[in-house]
């Protein structure tokens, strides 16, 4: 990685790392259809802690890399994780496609800091 950004550096290139999103111990889209349709309330929310326990040392990278390197850093679970829980829908709709890739609609809560970086 650090060659990489290296490089990157020496051609003017401007770099964004997406950090890690935090991942759901279900299928999201079937979880909530279930809960609708059967009336089930499983919590399916991944927990925040630990989220960072799991990708400690991934951010802990990303972290000494936007020391290092003129990059910018975007971490998807600030936005997906207001709380001690990261949410999983919003306004009734998936915020993930499966259990650990954002959907349209995740991925457009990232829409402001994506614009900001470029």
């Amino acid at each position: 990685l650090s060659r990489t950004l290296q490089a990157l550096e020496n051609e003017g290139e401007k770099v964004v790392i997406v950090g890690p999103v935090p991942e759901v111990s279900a299928y999201v889209p079937e979880a909530l259809a279930k809960q609708r349709y059967f009336g089930i309330r499983k919590d399916i929310r991944p927990a925040l802690p630990e989220f960072n326990r799991r990708q400690g040392f991934v951010l802990g990278v990303l972290t000494d890399v936007a020391r290092k390197y003129p990059v910018t850093v975007l971490y998807p679970h600030r936005v997906l994780c207001p709380e001690a829980h990261c949410m999983v829908e919003q306004n009734g709709y998936a915020l993930y496609a499966d259990a650990n890739h954002l959907s349209t609609h995740g991925a457009g809560l990232l829409t402001r800091e994506m614009e900001a970086a470029f």
